[in-house]
């Protein structure tokens, strides 16, 4: 591999992993908005039914 590839292979794989990370921040995000009203919802219940 000539180092132009190289370098032009690298900053593919470096948007790529960008992309991947921002994606897994995103999901990570959804995960707990669905998941923190689940646990609130039971909780605030219980609080009522005190």
């Amino acid at each position: 591999m000539s180092r132009k590839k190289w370098t032009r292979w690298s900053k593919f794989t470096l948007k790529q992993q960008k992309q991947n990370t921002k994606y897994v921040i995103f999901s990570i995000c959804i995960k707990f908005k669905i998941i923190t009203p689940k646990i609130k919802g039971p909780k605030i219940k219980a609080l009522y039914n005190q």
